[in-house]
């Protein structure tokens, strides 16, 4: 059972259980959001749900690769040569010092160049003969830097955490001959006066060595087959509406592509917030510069734009700062706005209908659609499914 977290980007949930893999998204790329927005696609409904895949399924085809070649004998020449580069070229490059984040261990370091890289690289592949493929190639090196650091127990000499950061040279991602997988797959082109580079950083945490837990199925999860399903519906659905919403109701439209981004931008910020929390053990001050502290602890690149409402307030109960609104307490927070498309709620009274609110609760570690004709507070939420 593992989570992949890319802040502000990506969140998956992953659990093998026997012979099923189960998986959902928790979030997903603000940028992808937005293209669906644009088509009047809401995401929500195809979040926080778990889908379900046979394992067997997938070991089909790399169990029939393995036993092709479980008679093949295996050339160690490329494994000897990893040994000597890694003693001669990698290890003398390891730093060790006593870091401030991490209690009772020892900190290693590795930073290596664009040029040390190359080196490497260029000894690593001397064994299959690829010397002159490297040397026909630019002297630029598809990396402008690598670092890696663990941090080891000083008592038990387990890892503690792992990090890893790297950056792309524009060479990487432009150049097929350097990159068949960036350069011919998103198609880019080279400019004489473009500087893109890719960033990329990993961080793992390691803890409760030699514990057990028990590890459950979901309570309730659907085939892929039936997710699969699920989306091709509601594209069908809104690719029907995208036909005659203009000619029908163009305002409803319009509403739903604006609560799209609320619910992305809300999600953002609570995650944002949280991060502040986790840093400096208080959550941000209950003022209208609530997302402006985010951006100074350096939690944001910048303020999200606000949201132009035609018909509604974003909220009257509390502070608001660019239609984006927070509350706090000493048990937690909300951040929250409220959405223009009322759809998702039930009419239960239709005298004093129900409103929907998009809320990141703390108290559930999560954002989602809540509908009730109050402004929502600080504590757990009843989610729409």
């Amino acid at each position: 059972q593992f989570n992949m977290n890319i802040e502000n980007a990506l969140d998956l949930d992953f659990i093998t259980l026997e012979d099923m893999l189960y998986f959902k998204a928790n979030e997903i790329p603000t940028s992808f959001t937005t293209v669906l927005a644009a088509y009047g696609i809401d995401p929500t409904p195809f979040l926080n749900s778990w889908i379900s895949y046979p394992i067997e399924e997938l070991d089909t085809e790399s169990k029939s690769v393995i036993d092709k070649k479980k008679d093949t004998q295996v050339d160690t020449s490329q494994l000897d040569k990893l040994v000597e580069v890694m003693q001669t070229d990698v290890l003398p490059r390891v730093t060790v010092e006593t870091p401030d984040d991490v209690e009772n261990t020892y900190k290693l370091n590795v930073n290596l160049t664009d040029q040390e890289i190359k080196s490497i690289m260029r000894k690593l592949s001397e064994e299959k003969g690829l010397e002159a493929y490297l040397d026909s190639q630019s002297t630029e090196s598809q990396f402008d830097e690598f670092e890696v650091s663990f941090w080891v127990d000083k008592d038990t000499f387990l890892m503690r955490k792992m990090q890893a950061y790297t950056v792309l040279s524009e060479g990487a991602l432009i150049d097929p001959a350097k990159s068949n997988v960036l350069g011919s797959t998103f198609g880019l082109t080279q400019s004489k006066d473009s500087d893109l580079k890719m960033h990329l950083a990993i961080t793992m945490n390691f803890s409760r060595y030699g514990e057990t837990f028990d590890i459950k199925a979901p309570d309730t999860s659907e085939s892929i087959e039936e997710f699969v399903g699920r989306i091709s519906q509601s594209v069908s659905g809104m690719s029907t509406i995208e036909q005659t919403a203009p000619l029908i109701n163009p305002t409803a439209h319009a509403a739903r592509t604006r609560d799209v981004k609320r619910k992305s931008y809300v999600t953002q910020l609570g995650h944002a917030t949280t991060s502040f929390y986790t840093a400096k053990r208080t959550y941000p001050s209950n003022t209208n510069f609530w997302v402006q502290e985010l951006v100074s602890a350096g939690e944001l690149s910048s303020v999200p734009e606000g949201i132009e409402y035609t018909a509604v307030q974003p909220c009257t109960k509390a502070v608001v700062q660019n239609t984006w609104c927070y509350d706090t307490n000493t048990t937690g927070f909300i951040a929250y706005t409220r959405l223009e498309d009322d759809s998702e709620c039930p009419i239960i009274d239709s005298t004093d209908p129900q409103s929907a609110w998009y809320v990141y609760s703390s108290t559930d570690r999560r954002g989602g659609t809540v509908c009730q004709v109050t402004e929502p507070t600080v504590g757990a939420q009843t989610f729409v499914k």
